[in-house]
């Protein structure tokens, strides 16, 4: 559960740094933007736990926010930080499929059995034969 839970809050956070800054670039309701459709891809891929589809809609990703930075229209820091949210998605997604590695638990080693008491040794019941002195 902890894997979903951080997965939707990665994507979101890549959903909420992108959309809004290309969102207030506009006056008037934008188209959908390369960036916001590469992130409903990482988002819809990462919900779905395609590590395939993840790793390529991030690899789209990635290269939009180079272009982006090309073409100045989205700055350093919010790169770096749409990149980092897409870098914890895609571990989140990857952790998420991956069967965890086996471990190897050692039983405890058992007790070994109480060792036996000695018999009790037999006192010698006088010196001789005789019924006594």
């Amino acid at each position: 559960m902890t894997g979903r839970i951080s997965r939707r809050a990665a994507a979101a956070a890549v959903a909420l740094v992108v959309v809004p800054s290309l969102a207030a670039c506009s006056a008037t309701p934008p188209r959908p933007t390369a960036l916001q459709t590469d992130v409903l891809a990482v988002s819809q891929a990462a919900a779905a736990h395609d590590l395939a589809a993840t790793t390529a809609a991030i690899g789209r990703l990635n290269a939009d926010v180079v272009a982006a930075r090309q073409s100045g229209t989205l700055d350093a820091a919010r790169a770096a930080t749409i990149e980092s949210a897409a870098a914890a998605v895609l571990a989140d997604v990857t952790a998420a499929v991956q069967p965890p590695a086996p471990t190897t638990s050692s039983a405890p080693a058992s007790a070994p059995p109480p060792a036996r008491a000695p018999a009790p040794a037999h006192e010698p019941k006088g010196k001789g034969k005789g019924g006594g002195d």
